[in-house]
C-alpha cells in the first residue's frame, strides 16, 4: 500500500494549496489525507470536486476522521483521467447540506507512457453515477410493484379481479354505441309525412295520418307498424286524437282485419261516427247534426250503446240523469235516425 499523502490546508487562505503531489493516470490505491486545523468538522460532511484541464468535473465524498480536524480521501481514479494540473475544492456542509466553508488544493497528473495516455472515461461524479443507479433501481422496483397490483385488460370477457381497463376499450364501445344507434335509426323510423293509405304501412315505424288517409276510419293521429315471422305478420296500431286505441292485422296473405279496440266507452261527437259496435259516450253538441224526433230531446250527455249490422246500426241510449232508455235505428246509407221507442 502506498503512503498517504498528507495535505495541510486553512479555510481562511483564498489562494489553493499547491501540494506539488504527482500522479500518473490509473494509480490506484492513493489516498489523500487532509487537516484542517481551523476549522471543526463534527457533525459535518466533506465533498471535493476535481476540476481537471480537459474540462471535465469530478465530485466525489471525502471521510471526516474522528479527530473531527481532518479527513481522508481515496483516490477513485476519474479523478486522474486528464494529464495536467488538477484543482481540488475541499467543500464543507453542515447536516442540512448547506455550504460552511471551502478550502482549495493543487496538485498534478502525468500520462500513462503505457496507453498513450488514453484513460477509459468514467462519469463525472461517483456520487452521481451511484444516484444514476440507485434512481434506475427504484425506477424499475416501482414498475414491478405496479405491474403485480394493476393488471391491464383490452376486451370484455375478464372476470379474474385486479384488472384495469384498457383506455382502447373507450373508443371500441363509443363505435359499437354508434353502430348500434345506426341499426336502430334503419330499422324503425318515424315519418311525419301524412300516409295516403293506412294499407301501405308496412313496414316497422311510426307514421301520421289525417281524414285524407284511406282505411283509417278517418280523424287525425299516428299509426305504429310492427311485424312478425319474418314481416309476414303485419300489425298496426293507431291511436287517434280522440284518444281512443285501435287496432288491426293482416296475417300471411289475408286481407286487413277491421280496426277494433278494447276501450269500454269511446268518445265521440257525432252520432255518425259509429262505425262499429261497442260503447260510446256522445256529447250533447252531437244533437247539432243528428237530432232527435221532437219531445226526445236531450239536454245531457249520454251514453250509446251501439251494435252494427251490414247496412244499420242500432243504438240503445240511456238518459244519464234519468236512467231512462230509449233507441234509434241509424241507417248507414243516409244516416237518418229512425222512430225512437222508449223501453221501460
Amino acid at each position: 500500500m502506498k503512503k498517504p499523502y498528507n495535505i495541510e490546508l486553512s479555510t481562511e487562505r483564498n489562494q489553493p494549496v499547491d501540494t506539488n503531489i504527482k500522479l500518473c493516470q490509473g494509480d490506484n490505491n492513493i489516498t489523500f489525507y487532509i487537516n484542517i486545523s481551523d476549522f471543526d468538522l463534527t457533525g459535518n460532511t466533506v465533498k471535493i470536486v476535481f476540476s481537471q484541464s480537459n474540462g471535465i468535473s469530478v465530485e466525489n465524498n471525502a471521510i471526516v476522521n474522528s479527530d473531527k480536524k481532518s479527513c481522508t480521501y481515496n483516490i477513485v481514479g476519474n479523478e486522474l483521467q486528464s494529464p495536467g494540473k488538477v484543482i481540488a475544492d475541499l467543500k464543507i456542509f453542515d447536516s442540512n447540506n448547506k455550504r460552511l466553508s471551502s478550502a482549495c488544493f493543487i496538485f498534478y497528473v502525468e500520462i500513462d507512457s503505457l496507453n498513450d495516455g488514453a484513460f477509459p472515461p468514467k462519469s463525472y461524479s461517483a456520487s452521481l453515477e451511484k444516484a444514476i443507479e440507485e434512481c434506475q433501481e427504484a425506477t424499475q422496483a416501482a414498475l414491478e410493484a405496479v405491474q403485480k397490483v394493476v393488471n391491464i385488460a383490452n376486451n370484455d370477457s375478464v372476470t379474474e379481479p385486479g384488472f384495469a381497463w384498457d383506455a382502447r376499450r373507450g373508443k371500441a364501445i363509443r363505435d359499437d354505441l354508434n353502430t348500434l344507434n345506426e341499426s336502430l335509426n334503419s330499422y324503425y323510423k318515424r315519418h311525419d309525412s301524412i300516409l295516403a293509405d293506412a294499407n301501405l304501412a308496412v313496414s316497422i315505424g311510426t307514421y301520421t295520418y289525417s281524414p285524407s288517409t284511406l282505411n283509417t276510419e278517418g280523424g287525425y293521429g299516428t299509426i305504429n307498424v310492427d311485424t312478425g315471422n319474418y314481416g309476414n305478420w303485419l300489425f298496426q296500431t293507431k291511436r287517434g286524437t280522440d284518444g281512443i286505441i285501435r287496432y288491426r292485422e293482416k296475417i300471411d296473405s289475408g286481407s286487413w282485419s277491421p280496426w277494433r279496440s278494447d276501450n269500454p266507452i269511446r268518445y265521440i261527437e257525432w252520432l255518425d261516427a259509429v262505425k262499429e259496435s261497442g260503447k260510446y259516450y256522445i256529447n250533447v253538441t252531437a244533437q247539432n247534426k243528428h237530432q232527435f224526433p221532437s219531445g226526445n230531446q236531450i239536454s245531457d250527455a249520454y251514453i250509446v250503446d251501439a251494435i252494427v249490422y251490414t247496412d244499420y246500426v242500432t243504438l240503445f241510449c240511456g238518459q244519464v240523469a234519468y236512467s231512462r232508455f230509449f233507441y234509434n235505428t241509424l241507417n248507414i246509407s243516409n244516416k237518418q235516425l229512425g222512430t225512437p221507442r222508449v223501453l221501460e
